[in-house]
């Protein structure tokens, strides 16, 4: 394989992310689950690390807690003093995601892999790429849900459709741990 075939890697030539290069990179996610590469899923060099991509629907916070406010009326935190839906604690305080456990009937063992992230939106650019919140069952580096219950949280807040690999807004690029060695000889 060449390196021109493996995804969020710096334009070709390059050894050093630039800041133009989140936009070259975020336009080649999301990626369909039965299209995710499998150097992504595992570490394919020892010492090499890949982006961390979460599995989930990018729903954004309005749609989110759209389904929320129908299905799960009760996770939503309302402002005291206007009534209105107060979002950022509705989506930090996590009562939302242990509704959607207890709806979904999701298993104990599988709960910890539910979280509502921020991904890197398409098309975006640093110096502060633009974010998505993404619903997320599970991720790249931290594990996947099995679909039959990952399933049941796409029927209650994506009407099915197949969930998808979004780009990490923090980890959203190729990294080393203490092995520096460039496995990518053409990226020297």
């Amino acid at each position: 394989m060449s390196t021109d075939d493996i995804l969020f890697l710096p334009k070709t030539g390059r050894v050093r992310y630039t800041p133009e290069d989140i936009k070259y990179i975020s336009i080649q996610q999301p990626i369909p689950i039965d299209a995710m590469p499998i150097y992504l899923l595992e570490q394919p060099a020892p010492g090499l690390i890949p982006p961390n991509l979460w599995l989930g629907w990018r729903l954004g916070s309005e749609e989110l807690i759209r389904v929320a406010l129908e299905k799960l009326p009760d996770a939503v935190t309302f402002d005291h003093w206007t009534n209105e839906v107060h979002y950022v604690e509705t989506l930090a305080n996590g009562r939302l995601l242990s509704a959607i456990c207890q709806a979904c009937q999701i298993p104990e063992e599988y709960a910890g892999h539910l979280d509502i992230v921020d991904a890197v939106r398409p098309g975006t650019s640093l110096p502060r790429h633009d974010i998505d919140i993404v619903l997320a069952v599970g991720s790249t580096q931290a594990g996947l849900m099995p679909e039959e219950v990952w399933e049941r949280v796409g029927r209650m807040f994506a009407d099915g459709a197949e969930p998808q690999f979004h780009l990490d807004s923090w980890r959203w690029f190729w990294s080393y741990t203490q092995n520096r060695k460039n496995i990518f000889p053409r990226h020297q």
